[in-house]
């Protein structure tokens, strides 16, 4: 608490009248306390990361017409060098992501309240829309190494190699840097426009920095997000075009993002995407994606459930459909009880079916968004075969898995 004041201090000095900054930290540990596979003479194992050291410091002068955000994470690695998250290979290996050195910000200026005009970027994502299918899944349990696969976008189903995971039929947000523009013409709509003009990520998958060579001025344009959001008494419904860096990338080729949220019924939120991949080199491998996610909660019971599927493509795209199921109960004010459940289907036009589960029993003793205690069991098969690496249909691995997150 003392060096958090002492933080506080300096920024406060720093500041002077202009700006007040708003300081927090985050950190998240995860330790695998056995760990281990069906194969033949393979040992059992035990490690650990640190997921997170996170410093976040946010401010704005007193007319809230200026502003500015930071954020300080050493321990955050890029996808694009990671071949595995816990234990279980990336599919984002290799794909931007869109901040990689644990530093970012960005700086706004609002000169009105129907516009606000900013410069950087937010590796979470900008005006995404996935409801409980994405990060709200499992929520901050999501950011430890005891449920799968990292921000779980990915319902961890085995299906190696198939490039599927929820963003494919739902946007999840602006995830490179550059201009922003958020337009506010009425209260229920919001325009939202970003254009990568600082990490360079452009079409046709060159996904180069700015600092190795700048490009033409039409790639940066053809590579921006246009975004028309509406929000309405029943729900949300959202038209997004993704011509660049999205937050989990699959594919070089742009995507036309449609969603609608539902939330008007008590106790119940539903979503719904579709998302559709054109101008890439080879449109037959990006067929439509379809996704759908609900959240029902009642007293101390509930259940999320979200699952997508790839349809349609010529006959060398498989047809693929997975799916998540997180029954939970509320023990205490202070202990929180889930049993995740993942199924994946792929059905080639020719040849033999391939089919991965998993199965994540886990427990949240503290705060629902912490700090908190989380202990967990993964259980995975693994179907299919990847680009980095090849997986023997009847492979299965499991693992102990226990956290902390602690936010302050």
């Amino acid at each position: 608490m003392k060096k958090l004041i002492a933080i506080s201090v300096v920024f406060a000095l720093v500041a002077g009248a202009v700006f007040a900054a708003d300081v927090s930290g985050t950190v998240i540990g995860t330790v695998n306390v056995i760990k281990g596979d069906n194969g033949d003479g393979t040992p059992v194992t035990s490690g650990g990361e640190m997921n997170r050291i996170r410093v976040e410091v946010s401010g704005a002068n007193d007319d809230e017409t200026f502003g500015g955000y930071i954020r300080l994470d050493p321990a955050s690695l890029s996808w694009d060098d990671k071949k595995e998250s816990n234990g279980v290979p990336n599919p984002g290996y290799g794909k931007v992501k869109g901040f990689g050195n644990g530093v970012e910000g960005i700086a706004w200026w609002k000169p009105i309240d129907q516009l606000k005009f900013s410069i950087g970027g937010n590796s979470d994502g900008m005006f995404g829309k996935e409801g409980v299918t994405g990060w709200m899944f499992n929520q901050t349990a999501a950011d430890t190494g005891v449920t799968f696969c990292g921000d779980n976008v990915w319902t961890g189903s085995g299906l190696y190699g198939y490039g599927l995971v929820t963003r494919n039929a739902f946007y999840g947000g602006f995830a490179g840097q550059g201009a922003i523009l958020n337009i506010t013409p009425a209260e229920i709509v919001d325009i939202n426009i970003a254009i990568p003009f600082i990490s360079g990520d452009v079409v046709d998958g060159k996904n180069s920095k700015a600092d190795e060579g700048q490009h033409e001025a039409a790639d940066y344009f053809k590579a921006a997000h246009f975004q028309l959001d509406f929000k309405l008494d029943f729900g949300n419904i959202a038209i997004t075009y993704s011509g660049g860096p999205r937050y989990y990338e699959y594919g070089d080729g742009s995507v036309v993002f449609a969603y609608f949220g539902l939330t008007a019924i008590e106790n119940l939120s539903l979503d719904v995407g579709l998302g559709f991949e054109f101008n890439n080199q080879d449109s037959s491998k990006n067929p439509i994606a379809a996704g759908f996610g609900l959240k029902y909660a009642v007293d101390a019971f509930g259940i999320k459930v979200r699952t997508i599927g790839r349809f349609g493509g010529e006959d060398k795209t498989p047809t693929v459909i997975q799916a998540d199921l997180l029954p939970f109960y509320n023990v205490s004010d202070s202990v929180r009880a889930f049993f995740g459940i993942g199924l994946g289907v792929l059905l080639p036009d020719s040849g033999d079916t391939l089919m991965g589960f998993n199965v994540n029993p886990y427990l949240e003793v503290g705060q629902e968004w912490g700090p908190k205690f989380v202990a967990g069991i993964k259980v995975l098969s693994l179907a299919g075969d990847a680009e980095h690496g090849k997986y023997d249909k009847s492979a299965m691995t499991w693992s102990v898995p226990i956290a902390l997150s602690v936010s302050f």
